[in-house]
């Protein structure tokens, strides 16, 4: 009887969560100023197959949200949002179990959570405008549930059977999005060069998958539509971008990297290093991390000028004074340092420090894709969504092992943790 109690109220309190969810995306409707206007306007001018064909060839290899994108906007409104909430419903789910977590309500809300900690202007171009969600958020919920067999298969050894679920997911995820499909690629590798090296059982359903994400990222890369498309956004974003030399294609996407870092990422940054520190063994650790982090801080905001101006170095030419081009790199040391003080305390901490390691290094090289793009600046905040997945998977693992080591305070962490997105998300309602 006290079982089927505190089912009906955990039924109640996941009902109650979802449906606040659902009526905070209602409030981010079709935007008629944006993409949304163009794709509810292509069903009267095609037929699917000519549109699909159409964007195939002048445009883009993103077939499925193509597809999506053609229906969906004339359907009511609030289909759209079941279906955003559903995907971060999976999203959530996946990520749990990549990083081999029990699946409760209280831990499922973990990623609306995190989510903001980061700058609401990447959250609401990946997911909350509908165009947006489409590419993103669907991408990384279905990307994220076709990598379960390979965390499954790593790392509790589990022989995956019946995982046609998992065929579907990739499947669909090998025609949605180009930069999640390289990530997803890289981490399948991985998977596979360990697997190799520890002599480890070859799986069907992570090999099948592996196939769909190969699949999938050449016939994107190979869609003639791309050609025509860096044409057309070259002369409109970027018009000197391929007579950039190496140096400035380089001093341009470190430069817009460092700038995103700071702008987007900053408060997950501080939240991982509290984690980390927290876990530290060791008061004397402890006390020379807490040191690290608080000059860093302490330089961040006495020095912003010094210390955040990324931008500098591009308006510094090759035959600057060598004291000049140190002062243009100093923001770029001071952040390099706070990002390697932070790795290192993150290994030092980690139940899977290679795991973690390697979650950072895909984070980096998620937007590292866009500087070979002429779209660098022009595709928004949208294209950090991926570092923004990654990110959360390093926290999700850090608590994990917080919780852990200090399962009597589980709420008090909730509590503390929720203070800050409650701020983000109620502060961009109205």
């Amino acid at each position: 009887m006290l079982g089927k109690r505190v089912e009906r109220r955990n039924l109640l309190i996941i009902g109650a969560i979802l449906l606040v969810i659902f009526l905070y995306l209602s409030r981010f409707g079709f935007d008629p100023t944006t993409d949304d206007a163009y794709f509810k306007a292509q069903a009267a001018q095609f037929s699917i197959g000519d549109y699909l064909h159409w964007r195939y060839t002048r445009w883009t290899g993103r077939l499925l949200p193509e597809f999506v994108l053609y229906y969906i906007f004339h359907l009511p409104v609030g289909f759209f949002h079941l279906l955003n909430l559903g995907f971060g419903w999976l999203l959530a789910y996946s990520l749990l179990r990549i990083t081999q977590q029990k699946i409760t309500w209280p831990q499922m809300c973990l990623l609306p959570i995190l989510l903001g900690y980061v700058n609401f202007v990447v959250l609401h171009d990946g997911f909350l405008w509908l165009t947006g969600a489409v590419n993103y958020l669907w991408a990384a919920a279905l990307g994220a549930y076709a990598l379960i067999p390979f965390a499954d298969s790593y790392f509790k050894g589990e022989l995956i059977k019946r995982g046609w679920h998992y065929l579907i997911a990739a499947a669909l995820f090998s025609l949605i999005n180009e930069q999640f499909i390289v990530c997803a690629f890289g981490i399948s590798l991985t998977y596979w060069v360990l697997t190799l090296y520890h002599r480890q059982r070859i799986q069907v359903i992570p090999l099948l998958n592996s196939v769909f994400f190969a699949a999938g990222l050449l016939f994107m890369y190979l869609a003639p539509g791309n050609r025509l498309r860096i044409v057309a956004e070259t002369k409109h974003w970027f018009p000197n971008f391929y007579d950039l030399t190496l140096w400035g294609h380089f001093r341009v996407g470190v430069s817009w990297l460092f700038t995103a870092l700071n702008q987007n990422f900053l408060w997950l940054l501080l939240l991982i290093a509290v984690l980390a520190t927290t876990l530290l063994g060791t008061r004397r650790l402890r006390f020379g991390f807490y040191t690290g982090y608080l000059l860093f801080i302490a330089g961040y905001l006495v020095q912003p000028g010094i210390f955040n101006n990324f931008n500098l170095i591009n308006t510094t030419t090759m035959t600057t004074s060598i004291s000049h081009f140190i002062f243009c790199l100093i923001p770029y040391l001071f952040w390099s340092g706070f990002l390697l003080l932070l790795l290192s305390n993150i290994m030092l901490v980690a139940a899977q420090p290679i795991f973690l390691a390697l979650c950072c290094a895909a984070a980096l090289l998620s937007s590292m894709i866009m500087w070979f793009s002429p779209t660098i600046y022009g595709s928004g905040n949208r294209v950090f969504a991926a570092m923004a997945i990654l990110l959360i998977v390093v926290v999700l693992s850090l608590i994990k092992k917080l919780f852990q080591r200090y399962p009597q305070y589980q709420t008090q962490i909730y509590q503390l943790l929720l203070v800050l997105p409650v701020i983000n998300y109620l502060s961009h309602l109205f």
